[in-house]
């Protein structure tokens, strides 16, 4: 752990992994309410399969259960989607296929909250074009209330049929993302 003069607090980690090393450095910022991540895995040798990052879990007390929405864009206009049923897109389709629905993310960025709270998290495409997914599920708490579980994954690797037996590209990948105030 490391404080730099501005106030932001560093902490990296090295995790030893049966592929190799896994690096990870987390920027929390001091004049800001702000998380930077970056991670590189240093693998010789990508394995098929899927590889989701940085699970943003959200707290139900925080937020209006009534107007929770997710806003970014798609290739297109910004989009707002109203959070008021199943989303879940990062289920598989089959053995196959490890998932059937993704966020584009293509300005980079995702936000979500209600009208008094919202989330910015924003990846770095220039290193690596994560694909954003969303995971909402009304459910009960342990009093039985009226509740939520929501959270938004960004993958770096998803599965289909048409994966062809060869490696896409062997070698370090990095990845790069905040989560911030919005």
């Amino acid at each position: 752990m490391e404080t730099l003069p501005n106030g932001d607090v560093i902490v990296h980690g090295r995790i030893a992994t049966p592929r190799g090393p896994i690096v990870k450095r987390l920027n929390f910022h001091g004049g800001k309410a702000a998380v930077d991540f970056d991670i590189l895995f240093e693998w010789d040798q990508w394995p098929a399969g899927s590889l989701r990052l940085g699970h943003f879990t959200l707290l139900p007390d925080a937020f209006d259960l009534d107007g929770l929405s997710f806003r970014t864009s798609n290739g297109g206009a910004l989009e707002d989607f109203a959070l008021d049923g199943v989303v879940d897109h990062g289920a598989p389709v089959s053995m196959l296929v490890s998932s059937g629905m993704g966020l584009g993310l293509t300005e980079g960025w995702l936000d979500i909250g209600d009208a008094a709270t919202r989330l910015r998290i924003k990846v770095d495409r220039t290193t690596a074009p994560l694909l954003g997914m969303m995971t909402h599920r009304p459910v009960r708490d342990h009093h039985h209330r009226r509740s939520l579980f929501c959270q938004v994954q960004l993958s770096a690797a998803e599965l289909d049929d048409t994966r062809k037996p060869a490696s896409y590209r062997d070698g370090p990948r990095r990845f790069r993302f905040s989560l911030a105030a919005a």
